[in-house]
């Protein structure tokens, strides 16, 4: 049960950096596929203020973000195959069950924040960026229900 948690981790992380990726794409040309009208334009919100953190277009941290999950997940997949990570410090904490939340929950944060100013200020939605908020509120779901699960067997 637990590595299919992990799977479906992984495979939501791709999904975040491919839509992610082509939000920098949309950022950088100012065009969409997923532009319909004056509520429902990808390439209105990328070019808001809350596109960019200090220039750094915000779809790029989301690429980062879904990366490190990703791999943090797949790290957990493999070593926990092999390895009783307890005894290796550095591994351990690399693939410690609380970094997955330690990583998601910010992240979903901030995805939540960005989606009440695409509503309420902004007023216009970004389909993408709808279906990665959904992503990393997926990811985060899955990893406190993993997280819940690793508390379990480790207190046995």
């Amino acid at each position: 049960m637990k590595q299919k948690l992990l799977l479906g981790i992984i495979l939501l992380s791709i999904i975040g950096v491919i839509i992610s990726g082509y939000l920098v794409r949309v950022h950088y040309t100012n065009s969409s596929v997923c532009d319909f009208n004056g509520e429902f334009s990808c390439s209105s919100v990328s070019q808001s203020i809350f596109a960019e953190i200090k220039g750094i277009p915000v779809a790029i941290l989301g690429i980062v973000i879904y990366s490190i999950l990703g791999m943090v997940a797949f790290g957990k997949y493999k070593i926990n195959q092999k390895v009783d990570v307890r005894k290796n410090g550095i591994i351990y904490l690399i693939t410690h069950h609380k970094l997955l939340l330690l990583i998601a929950i910010p992240a979903l944060l901030f995805s939540f924040y960005l989606t009440y100013a695409e509503f309420f200020i902004l007023k216009v939605k970004c389909i993408l960026c709808l279906i990665s908020q959904g992503t990393i509120l997926g990811i985060a779901l899955i990893g406190y229900k993993y997280h819940q699960l690793e508390k379990k067997s480790l207190e046995k």
